[in-house]
C-alpha cells in the first residue's frame, strides 16, 4: 500500500471529492467543502485531506469548539465530518486522519468531541471511534439539535446523533 499523506485541504480537492462521494449531490458537496475551506482561510476550521498514491482518499475537519449538540458552549474542539471514500476504506486512512486531527485538537485542549450519526452509513466511523476510545457524553441520542425523548417520532434515522468525547492527555 502507498503511504498515506495528510495535508491541509485545498480547493483542488473539491472536484476529486465530488467524484468519489456519490451519496451527496455534486452541488451540495461543492458548497459544503467550499464553506469548510472558506472557514479554514478565516481560522474558523481546520480541514485535512488524506492522499494515497497521489489520489484524494478522504478528509476530516476540526472546529475550535462545538457549535451545536451536547458539547455546545463547553469550549471543546469538535471533530466534524470524517470521510474516507469507499474504495480507500480498511487501509488505515481514517485512523491516520483521526490521529492527525486529534494532535491538532490537543494543541488547544486536553479533550476533543464529535458527533456520529447512527445510521448504517456511519457504521465504519462508529467502530473507529469506539476503537479510539471515544466515550458517549451521557446525554443519550440526539434527534437533530435536541436530545431525543422517549415519545419522539423519528422521521429520519439520518438525523440521529450520538455525541462522544475523548481525553487527549
Amino acid at each position: 500500500m502507498d503511504e498515506i499523506i495528510c495535508r491541509p485541504m485545498t480547493r483542488s480537492d473539491i472536484e476529486c471529492a465530488v467524484k468519489e462521494f456519490p451519496p451527496y449531490s455534486a452541488d451540495r458537496l461543492r458548497k459544503l467543502l467550499g464553506t469548510y475551506l472558506d472557514e479554514q482561510d478565516r481560522g474558523l476550521r481546520t480541514a485535512l485531506a488524506a492522499e494515497v498514491g497521489g489520489e484524494l482518499a478522504g478528509y476530516v475537519t476540526l472546529l475550535p469548539f462545538a457549535k451545536t449538540g451536547a458539547f455546545k458552549n463547553k469550549n471543546i474542539p469538535q471533530i466534524h465530518d470524517l470521510v474516507v471514500f469507499e474504495r480507500f476504506r480498511r487501509q488505515g486512512i481514517g485512523t491516520e486522519l483521526m490521529s492527525r486531527i486529534e494532535t491538532e485538537a490537543g494543541q488547544k485542549s486536553d479533550e476533543v468531541c464529535l458527533g456520529v450519526g447512527l445510521s448504517s452509513m456511519n457504521g465504519a466511523a462508529q467502530r473507529l471511534f469506539a476503537k479510539r476510545r471515544y466515550i458517549p457524553d451521557g446525554s443519550g441520542v440526539w434527534y437533530g439539535r435536541s436530545p431525543a425523548r422517549p415519545d419522539d417520532t423519528i422521521e429520519s434515522v439520518g438525523s440521529l446523533i450520538l455525541y462522544m468525547s475523548k481525553k487527549l492527555r
